[in-house]
């Protein structure tokens, strides 16, 4: 019994040892200045939406993909082999990614709005 209850305290201390793994969902867009979309025609301008719609979902995808990977890795870890808990990687660095690119996606829609472009 008191090894049961050791393992238990191990893993639920290990577990608070995770690094973090963030989903889209949990993102705020990062701010971008609109200036790099003023003055452009409306072709040019939907033409970019259309490509920062595209990077940003694939942002997003990449994001959420490897946040649940991770996350599956440590609960793996967590059962099987508590030392490797540290280890797993956050997603930080996707995360700031997506912020990015979510951003772009929207200062470009906002300016093609106001263009009346779309």
């Amino acid at each position: 019994m008191k090894v049961l209850t050791i393992l238990l305290v191990l893993s639920l201390g290990a577990l608070a040892a995770c690094s973090k793994q963030y989903k889209s969902a949990e993102i705020a867009a990062a701010t971008v200045a609109k200036a790099d979309f003023a003055g452009l025609d409306c072709e040019v301008i939907t033409s970019r939406v259309s490509r920062l719609e595209q990077k940003m979902y694939d942002a997003k995808r990449e994001l959420n993909s490897t946040a649940d990977r991770n996350r599956g890795y440590q609960a793996g870890a967590a059962v099987l082999m508590l030392i490797a808990l540290p280890f797993i990687p956050s997603n930080e660095a996707q995360a700031d990614q997506y912020a990015k690119a979510l951003g772009e996606y929207e200062a470009a829609l906002e300016e093609a709005e106001e263009a009346r472009c779309v």
